[in-house]
């Protein structure tokens, strides 16, 4: 509510998703909370009295220890703005839930963690004894939901496939 009647107010930007289209100025989930502004000293300090009102409406601390700012085109003072909020500069691809944002579509390294995260999910399971019924269970429930989250965004390169391929056979 406060940042809709900022933006309304022109006193924050967002981001405009077309170029007539709808602009958004923020997105949530859970108890994150993306915000977007443009690269400006004065919109970052009206972003700080929009948080310190949240604060006052509603009890909750803030913890801008916790929170971060991103460029997307503003590189040169992105560590100013930053610094003014109070919050720590971080760079793309940032992780929101599980998901690389700001990778390009086709980037490999997106795939890597993937693999990672398939081979930590198998490490503790490697140790009990599971039936060929079980690991196939196991793999399907587990395993292949990991890669199909990614590959509702992502391209999936020959090499990654054929790595995540040979993850699933070898636990088999």
């Amino acid at each position: 509510m406060l940042l809709d009647g900022a933006m309304t107010d022109n006193r924050i930007g967002g981001f405009q998703v077309d170029e007539n289209g709808t602009v958004v100025s923020h997105l949530k989930f859970a108890d994150d909370t993306l915000i977007m502004l443009n690269a400006s000293i004065m919109e970052v300090r009206r972003l700080l009295v929009i948080l310190l009102l949240f604060e006052l409406m509603t009890g909750l601390k803030l913890n801008l220890d916790k929170s971060s700012m991103e460029s997307i085109g503003a590189d040169d003072h992105i560590q100013e703005l930053a610094m003014e909020l109070g919050c720590k500069r971080d760079v793309l691809p940032l992780i929101y839930l599980g998901m690389p944002i700001g990778a390009t579509k086709r980037s490999v390294s997106i795939w890597d963690m993937v693999i990672e995260r398939m081979k930590n999910k198998l490490a503790p399971w490697k140790r009990k004894f599971l039936n060929k019924e079980g690991r196939i269970t196991l793999i399907i429930t587990s395993l292949e939901s990991i890669a199909t989250y990614y590959l509702s965004v992502y391209h999936l390169p020959v090499s990654a496939e054929k790595k995540l391929n040979s993850i699933m056979r070898k636990f088999l």
